[in-house]
């Protein structure tokens, strides 16, 4: 885990905390210290409504948070959620990502559980917000995959652009469908669904 903070000192210069992997109690610990010897008015030993402390949002992104997950919910007063990284996990163990997204049960349920045994109040999950941002939408999905089953047909009889709902359809509109559909499998869509409910469309 990685954890960054900004803080404007009293009376100095704004200064950046560069805090070690947080991975580990060891280094949960030590994100606490740094934050009581540089924000001194902000962390008292045990935080109140008043002290208004910097919250520590631990990175899950390696084999070893997970398997640390406890320690590093008890290691310090200041965290306050956890995050799982899904590409920096994938990465860790060396394994594919997949559409179906299985390959991360594991982690992400002991994620959540740990956050909510320790009372932890929030969990954010960058599969899920990923997806959100990048994945495209059914409407798009489903054109997309109109447009190839049609250019397919259309490329059998011979033909070159052709039209699909009174719009024209060349080389790179089926160019970009093709990365929306690509793209829409990696985000889990059901594309074989779309395909098989759309098989009978053909070129106008």
């Amino acid at each position: 885990m990685r954890c960054g903070v900004k803080s404007e000192l009293r009376n100095k210069p704004k200064l950046k905390l560069q805090e070690p992997p947080l991975s580990s109690k060891l280094n949960m610990a030590t994100s606490s210290i740094l934050r009581r010897a540089f924000l001194y008015d902000r962390h008292p030993s045990t935080p109140s409504a008043d002290s208004n402390p910097v919250k520590i949002i631990a990175l899950i992104e390696t084999a070893e948070a997970i398997m640390n997950l406890k320690e590093i919910c008890q290691a310090s007063p200041y965290i306050s959620g956890l995050v799982f990284a899904a590409e920096d996990f994938a990465r860790d163990l060396s394994i594919t990502r997949t559409p179906s997204l299985t390959e991360f049960l594991y982690a992400r349920s002991a994620i959540v559980t740990a956050a909510r045994a320790f009372n932890l109040p929030s969990t954010i999950d960058l599969v899920e917000t990923a997806q959100r941002v990048f994945a495209p939408g059914k409407e798009e999905v489903e054109y997309s995959v109109r447009i190839l089953i049609a250019d397919s047909k259309a490329t059998a009889s011979g033909r070159g652009a052709f039209t699909l709902d009174g719009k024209m359809i060349d080389a790179p509109v089926v160019g970009k469908a093709r990365m929306v559909v690509k793209r829409a499998e990696l985000c889990g869509f059901d594309v074989k669904a779309v395909e098989e409910e759309w098989k009978d469309q053909e070129p106008e």
